[in-house]
């Protein structure tokens, strides 16, 4: 299991699971991302910071 940022890394929107698609989707830019926090959809062109463990 990956734990990731909920912030969006375009503008840093809080991204909000989107059951029906499986995809991490931010309100602010429409940037979606995937289950494991990689862009699949721009204006963003980075993935969601992965956090560690603590």
């Amino acid at each position: 299991m990956h734990k990731h940022s909920a912030i969006c890394t375009h503008l840093n929107g809080i991204v909000a699971w989107n059951s029906s698609e499986k995809t991490w989707d931010c309100p602010c830019d429409s940037s979606r991302f995937n289950t494991q926090g990689q862009v699949i959809n721009d204006p963003a062109i980075n993935g969601l910071t992965l956090k560690e463990n603590k």
